[in-house]
């Protein structure tokens, strides 16, 4: 499996309106419309899932799937769910191949139902989304946790570690794999500059009694010098990186596993920071989020996974 890194940036704000062509400039109920233009008033957008965009417009206040969200609060008119959109695509995050970044030209190449960015080989079909949690409703009881980890109004799961330890929250994977990939987005609010060492990411490991395997993947500070690091249970390795703890910066990091290789990449806004590692090849059960002498704020953890390695 090869992992194609390159993850888009959270879209900007978008509403639930389609294009014109009604009485007031606007599409009429049961026209089509996209996300770029507005139906007729009193109606909103259901943008459809196919490479096309092309959605229609519906009374603001029925419930065409009947899952008790009205059409207007509904990013998912086909089926149960859809309250929440974490990309601001029009796409809930419940019926969205790639809940984390808008649909590309070509979203899906592959037809598996995972589109990129989130698709770690857009060529190969067999990728699934095991794992997606926007936080919105809170924390999982079924989530472990390190630390004490709250929500704030955002819908961000937020940490402040004690002094001198690692906060962790990590949730089972459902397959037995060791081709996954692993995606989240975070904002640091503070740096404990009287740590030695601050360090913020994605962890996955095997939660098997007889395995030690694991493998974190984010952006550290030690010595007063930036990096990218990935570290798992036999090496290390770090790439330089020019200010990993910008409070105004958005952080994506992405962790890909494919056998022996993995992979570590951390976009600051514009800038890409890339490196990887060898590791024992074992299958990594759960995946999750850490921090060290930081307080952060993750907005998704994202698991993709594919069930069989690949020849």
């Amino acid at each position: 499996m090869r992992i194609a890194f390159a993850l888009l940036l959270l879209a900007a704000c978008g509403t639930k309106t389609g294009s014109g062509g009604g009485d007031d400039g606007g599409v009429a109920n049961g026209g089509e419309c996209d996300a770029s233009h507005d139906c007729s008033d009193g109606k909103v957008c259901s943008i459809t899932h196919d490479a096309s965009g092309v959605g229609e417009c519906l009374d603001a206040t029925g419930d065409i799937d009947g899952d008790g969200l009205l059409n207007s609060q509904d990013y998912c008119n086909s089926g149960p769910g859809g309250q929440y959109d974490e990309d601001r695509d029009l796409i809930g995050d419940d019926c969205d191949k790639c809940p984390i970044a808008p649909p590309r030209s070509t979203p899906d190449p592959d037809n598996d139902d995972v589109e990129s960015p989130c698709d770690p080989d857009p060529r190969t079909p067999g990728d699934k989304i095991v794992v997606f949690q926007g936080f919105r409703t809170g924390i999982p009881q079924a989530y472990k946790q390190t630390g004490v980890w709250t929500v704030n109004s955002g819908g961000d799961a937020v940490i402040v570690p004690e002094a001198g330890t690692t906060a962790t929250l990590t949730t089972s994977l459902p397959l037995q794999s060791t081709n996954i990939a692993v995606f989240a987005g975070y904002r640091v609010n503070s740096v404990d500059a009287n740590q030695g060492r601050n360090y913020v990411g994605i962890v996955a490991k095997d939660a098997r009694p007889a395995s030690s395997a694991h493998t974190s993947c984010g952006a550290q500070r030690s010595a007063g010098a930036d990096s990218l690091a990935i570290e798992n249970e036999t090496t290390a390795a770090s790439m330089n990186m020019t200010n990993a703890f910008d409070t105004a910066s958005l952080y994506e990091v992405t962790l890909g596993v494919e056998g022996l290789n993995q992979y570590c990449v951390v976009i600051a806004d514009s800038d890409q920071i890339a490196t990887q590692a060898t590791s024992t090849g074992e299958a990594l059960t759960e995946a999750g989020l850490f921090a060290q002498g930081a307080s952060v704020q993750f907005q998704y953890l994202l698991v993709v996974q594919r069930a069989a390695a690949l020849d």
